[in-house]
């Protein structure tokens, strides 16, 4: 894997703060991701230069209209791609309300092999939409526009007992950088996309299940190699969803940087296809 330099410079202002690893004397284009704070939950934007756009996740419904406040200042009218990695609460629930708003041309989801009304539910409500369900797992491909390639990973194979572990885990490339996001995948799926093969090599990986013990294996730090990592995540007002000790002491062992989004608020990843910045809410 092609390493970022990674160059860290501080932005102190009052409402935002900066990491650049490098900068590029020309305006290119350029491929940003949003991890929107969404505390114990998953919210995250990818829009491609041209202006498509990826929504992984939706977060909880208290947390939807946040969401839908944001990306309306984007100027986000249509979603490509919706991704629900997974369907738990903290996870799809929002996209009770955001698919009420905001039009969306497919919707990608594992079809985990288990039988709970809560899902069922959610499955109708996405039909009465009219909105293409795809089935989502590892070895499905494409391109959110020409130069951005999205692989799903994972799910290798399902697991009938486990959301978790059912999880969508997606990689993408634009150019010379790659993003991987974990969901909630947990050790036993990482072991299974570990013993896939796949490539997963990247810049920046989003931890899995939000920085709790289940996930984050030091053999997924191997074989990943990322040159920092991010974590939505919940603080104080959610103490069981906090990030565990042993997952911040195993990154800063491999001195993998961490931002989160339970002290850095909003976090705003910026690729032109070499260097990556990462913003922050600056909390």
């Amino acid at each position: 894997m092609k390493r970022v330099l990674f160059i860290v410079i501080l932005l102190i202002a009052v409402f935002t703060s900066a990491v650049a690893l490098a900068d590029s004397p020309t305006e290119p284009e350029l491929l940003k991701v949003h991890i929107i704070n969404v505390g114990h939950g998953n919210a995250i934007l990818i829009q491609a230069p041209q202006g498509q756009e990826i929504l992984i996740d939706a977060g909880r419904l208290e947390y939807a209209a946040t969401v839908a406040r944001y990306l309306r200042r984007l100027g986000v009218a249509e979603i490509e791609h919706v991704i629900a990695t997974h369907p738990h609460n903290d996870h799809i629930d929002g996209l009770y309300y955001l698919l009420n708003i905001f039009s969306a041309q497919r919707v990608i989801d594992p079809l985990a092999p288990i039988d709970r009304k809560e899902i069922r539910d959610y499955m109708k409500f996405v039909a009465s939409k009219g909105i293409p369900i795809i089935e989502g797992h590892a070895g499905l491909s494409f391109e959110l526009s020409p130069g951005i390639a999205v692989d799903l990973v994972g799910p290798v194979k399902p697991c009938n007992f486990r959301l978790n572990d059912n999880s969508i885990v997606a990689k993408v490339t634009f150019g010379e950088t790659k993003f991987l996001f974990m969901a909630d995948a947990e050790i036993t799926e990482e072991q299974s996309i570990l013993t896939s093969g796949a490539d997963l090599s990247a810049d920046v990986i989003q931890i899995g299940h939000h920085g709790l013990y289940t996930s984050t294996s030091q053999e997924l730090l191997d074989s990943v190699q990322p040159s920092f990592a991010v974590i939505s995540c919940a603080g104080k007002e959610r103490p069981f969803g906090r990030c565990s000790k042993s997952v911040i002491k195993r990154l800063d062992a491999n001195n993998i940087p961490v931002f989160r989004t339970d002290l850095h608020g909003d976090i705003v990843i910026t690729s032109d296809g070499v260097n990556i910045q990462v913003e922050t809410a600056g909390l």
